[in-house]
């Protein structure tokens, strides 16, 4: 690894670079090895596994250092040239990123109207960012601020409507309507408590929501950990929720404010992977599992648990009809990779990873994303870096984000990316 990733990674997670030799690709994602018991961290290794449990989302991970920022076009005729929407760890904020590399900010809390109204509520530094947006085919903007709500915003930046308190991570367009992940904090059960040996901790409940794109009005949810879906899923939940940790998370009941609570499942995507179901995938970080709900949310269908540490992102891989992930810790635990995960047998294929020479690595958050002409387009996070990729890993387009965190000289997290639907003219500058 690099010199300037070296001292990050030793800081932040030292127990790393002792780890063993883990499952390879290529084998199915949804067979756990026959000692374990459903809980994939276990094989892994369990100082990775609280490593990545610890890892906060900041608005900066990386040293600034002397890194170079702005678009480097390495395959002109190849790379997916066109208008791109993204949102950065260091301001509630989106920007238009066009081709020839200029980013203009197109929307803001700075620059709407009535955001001292119908705008969130900021009680914590960490919950000043934008994880998750969307462009709407009218040009409004769907807007995920992290852990407090999901906004729709005009395109002069005006609040149309705020819903979802504890809205984080994701969302899922479709139609008039958009699921979305939400999060309430409650005290435990009486089948969590007498597995928690009586402790009376509170527990974060993952939400999956349905809503109302024109008002925000909530149609159905259901939470997740209050499910029952038979013996495998009984088991999973149960060993997560004894190993699960206390963490500060936004209480949606308070305005936000941070309360400690046990975090033991993090779902973090929505994705729909399977076109005959009605409900979208979810996916739980801290299992690595893919998780199947009913079409009347009424309880789980089914798992698939993988390998993985930390990922993110699922997506359908229009390639093969199986899933793009984003698999934080990859294979070895030291850097991050690109999977595609065949839909038949579930082997994973890497896609891209990084090299010691060109390192590869988010330990929180990153995205990939398919884009037209078989290309992809892969958000390493926590370095604020973009890049598009062939499906033979081949570099085609890089982008690094020029925004700091001042007072630590930080690289700002870029937290999403995609491609702009809507904006056609060019978007007023930052002021």
């Amino acid at each position: 690894m690099s010199s300037t990733r070296l001292p990050l990674l030793s800081r932040l997670i030292p127990s790393l670079w002792i780890a063993a030799s883990l499952a390879g690709c290529g084998a199915p994602v949804d067979e756990a090895p026959s000692s374990s018991t459903g809980f994939w961290f276990a094989e892994r290794g369990e100082a990775i596994r609280d490593a990545v449990g610890s890892l906060g989302y900041a608005a900066g991970y990386e040293p600034a250092e002397e890194r170079w920022s702005g678009l480097r076009v390495h395959e002109p005729d190849s790379a997916y040239l066109e208008t791109f929407i993204f949102s950065s760890g260091h301001e509630p904020a989106a920007y238009a990123l066009l081709p020839d590399g200029t980013i203009e900010r197109r929307w803001s809390l700075d620059q709407s109207p009535n955001s001292d109204e119908a705008g969130p509520q900021l009680p914590h530094p960490t919950q000043h960012a934008w994880r998750r947006i969307q462009e709407l085919p009218d040009g409004d903007l769907l807007v995920i601020h992290e852990g407090l709500c999901l906004m729709r915003l005009a395109p002069d930046s005006t609040i149309r409507w705020r819903a979802v308190p504890g809205a984080h991570h994701d969302l899922l367009v479709q139609g008039e309507e958009a699921w979305v992940l939400d999060r309430t904090i409650s005290p435990p059960t009486r089948r969590e408590q007498a597995w928690l040996g009586d402790m009376d901790t509170p527990i974060t409940r993952d939400g999956l929501v349905r809503i109302a794109i024109e008002d925000g009005s909530v149609l159905e949810r259901a939470s997740i950990t209050e499910l029952h879906g038979g013996a495998p899923w009984e088991q999973l939940y149960r060993e997560a929720l004894l190993r699960a940790r206390r963490v500060e998370i936004g209480d949606a009941e308070l305005d936000g404010e941070l309360r400690e609570a046990l975090d033991p499942l993090h779902a973090n995507a929505l994705a729909a992977l399977d076109p005959s179901r009605k409900v979208p995938t979810i996916f739980l970080r801290e299992t690595g599992t893919f998780l199947d709900l009913a079409a009347d949310l009424s309880r789980v269908d089914g798992t698939r648990s993988g390998p993985f540490i930390g990922a993110h992102d699922p997506q359908l891989d229009p390639a093969n009809g199986g899933t793009l992930l984003f698999d934080n810790f990859g294979d070895r635990a030291i850097g991050s990779q690109i999977l595609s995960i065949a839909r038949e047998d579930r082997t994973a294929r890497v896609l891209y990873q990084g090299t010691r020479e060109a390192p590869f690595f988010s330990p929180v958050c990153g995205a990939v994303l398919p884009l037209p002409g078989d290309r992809l387009l892969v958000v390493e996070s926590t370095a604020g870096r973009a890049i598009q990729i062939d499906r033979n890993g081949k570099l085609l387009w890089e982008f690094r984000t020029p925004f700091r965190i001042p007072d630590e000289d930080l690289v700002a997290v870029l937290l999403d990316m995609r491609p702009a639907e809507t904006l056609q003219a060019r978007p007023p500058a930052i002021r």
